[in-house]
C-alpha cells in the first residue's frame, strides 16, 4: 500500500487514485503516511466534540496515546525493514480569538503584552488584572490548565520528532501574526519555535502559515515542485486583499510554484472577489487557469457564468468558498486540482465536477427550494465540457 491519511478520506483517496497509486486503513502497512494530530488523539468516531481546544485529558493520557503511534511505526518498521516509510504529521494550533469571546482574548493579549515586558508594562498589567476580574473564574483555570498540558504535550511531541520525515505545527492567519503583537496566541507559536530550537529539530519541525496543513496540499508537495512551476495572481476586482495576496504567496511558496508574468507563466490563478458580477471580467490569456471564487453563498453569478463561458475550456482547477470554509482552504482546493493536472499531465476532470456539484449545485438547490434535477441542463453541459477537453 503507498499511502494513508487519518483525515479527510475521500479526497485525498482520490488524489492518489490520480496519481495511479494505492491507499489503505492502515498505518502499519503504508509506505507514507498523513496523521493530522487532533484526529489521531481525539478521532471523530468516539468523540466529536473534542480537540486541543477543549479536552479533559491529562498530559500522560495525551502522551500514551501519542505513544501508540510511534509503536505502531516500529511494527511498520520491524515488519518492513527494507521500505523506509515517510511518515508527515500536522498539528493544528487553535487560535484563542476565533474561539473565544472578546475580553478573553485582549486578557491573553494584556497578558503576553506584560510578560514580554519583564514586568515594567504597568499599564498593561492593570488592563490584564481588570479583565480577568470580569472573566469566569472556573473557565479561566480551566484555559490556564489546558494550555500548560497541551504545551507540555507539543513538547513531547517535539521530543520524539526523529520518528518522522516532517512535523508541520500549522499557526495564525496571517492577519492575526501581522497586526497582533502579542497574545497567547503569539506566545504559544513563540514556545514551538524556541522548542523546535532548542531540540536540533529544524530539519524536521516547522512552524506553517494558516491554512499549510491540508493532507492533499502535503500529498502534492514533492511532486509539484520537482515541476518548477510558474503562476500568475490575478484578481477579478484586480485590488485583492493584501492578506488574501499572503495567503495565496504561502500557497505557492509551499508548493514550490513561482509567481510571473501572465505571459510567462504555466497557469493563471484567477480569484472571483467580486459579489453579483453580471458579466466576468475578460482575462487575456490562453493559459490553463485555476479559479476560486471567494463571493457570499447567496451570489452564484460568477460560478453560473464561468460554466457557460468559453474560458471553462481553460479550467484546470475551480473551487467556490463554502459557508464555513476559510478562504484560504478553498484556495487550496482550487490550486490542489490543477497542480494535480500537471503532475498528471492530464485534466483532474473528476476533482472539477465534484468541487462544482458540492460548492455550486448543492448549495444552490437548497437554497431556491429545488431538487438537483432541476438544474440537469447545467449539469449535463458541465459533463459534456468537462468529457469534451478529456477526449
Amino acid at each position: 500500500m503507498d499511502y494513508y491519511s487519518n483525515t479527510r478520506l475521500e479526497e485525498f483517496d482520490r488524489y492518489v487514485e490520480f496519481l495511479g497509486a494505492s491507499y489503505g486503513d492502515s498505518i502499519k502497512s503504508a509506505r507514507h503516511v498523513f496523521v493530522d494530530l487532533d484526529e489521531y488523539i481525539f478521532p471523530s468516531s468516539t468523540n466529536r466534540k473534542q480537540n486541543f481546544l477543549d479536552h479533559s485529558l491529562s498530559l500522560q493520557e495525551l502522551n500514551l496515546r501519542f505513544n501508540r503511534l510511534l509503536a505502531e511505526f516500529a511494527e511498520h518498521d520491524t515488519q518492513y525493514p527494507e521500505y523506509k516509510q515517510q511518515r508527515y504529521l500536522t498539528v493544528n494550533l487553535h487560535e484563542i480569538k476565533a474561539n473565544y469571546d472578546e475580553d478573553f482574548y485582549r486578557w491573553s493579549y494584556y497578558n503576553h503584552k506584560f510578560a514580554s515586558s519583564q514586568g515594567q508594562d504597568q499599564a498593561a498589567m492593570h488592563e490584564w488584572h481588570k479583565l480577568e476580574s470580569r472573566l469566569d473564574t472556573d473557565k479561566l483555570a480551566r484555559f490556564k490548565a489546558l494550555r500548560e498540558t497541551n504545551l507540555s504535550f507539543y513538547l513531547h511531541v517535539i521530543n520524539n520528532f526523529q520518528f518522522f520525515t516532517k512535523i508541520n505545527f500549522v499557526g495564525l492567519p496571517h492577519q492575526a501574526r501581522n497586526e497582533t503583537k502579542f497574545g497567547l496566541d503569539i506566545a504559544e507559536e513563540q514556545y514551538i519555535t524556541k522548542s523546535i530550537r532548542e531540540n536540533q529539530a529544524q530539519g524536521i519541525c516547522s512552524l506553517l502559515d494558516h491554512g499549510l496543513g491540508d493532507p492533499v496540499l502535503n500529498l502534492l508537495r514533492e511532486p509539484v515542485s520537482k515541476l518548477k512551476l510558474k503562476t500568475h495572481i490575478l484578481a477579478n476586482s484586480r485590488k485583492l486583499n493584501k492578506y488574501l495576496l499572503l495567503d495565496i504567496k504561502s500557497l505557492l511558496a509551499h508548493l514550490g510554484i513561482a509567481e510571473t508574468s501572465i505571459e510567462d507563466c504555466d497557469f493563471v490563478f484567477l480569484i472571483n472577489d467580486l459579489d453579483l458580477l453580471s458579466v466576468i471580467p475578460e482575462v487575456n490569456t490562453d493559459k490553463p487557469i485555476a479559479t476560486v471564487d471567494l463571493s457570499q453563498e447567496s451570489t452564484p453569478n460568477y460560478s453560473y457564468m464561468l460554466l457557460r463561458d468559453d474560458g471553462f475550456e481553460q479550467v484546470v482547477g475551480y473551487a467556490k468558498k463554502c459557508k464555513y470554509e476559510t478562504a484560504v482552504a478553498a484556495m487550496c482546493r482550487a490550486l490542489c486540482c490543477a497542480a494535480m493536472s500537471f503532475v498528471r499531465e492530464a485534466q483532474f476532470a473528476e476533482q472539477i465536477a465534484i468541487n462544482y456539484m458540492d460548492d455550486y449545485f448543492i448549495p444552490l438547490s437548497k437554497a431556491v427550494g429545488k431538487d438537483l434535477s432541476d438544474f440537469q441542463t447545467s449539469i449535463d453541459l458541465m459533463t459534456e465540457k468537462l468529457e469534451k477537453k478529456d477526449a
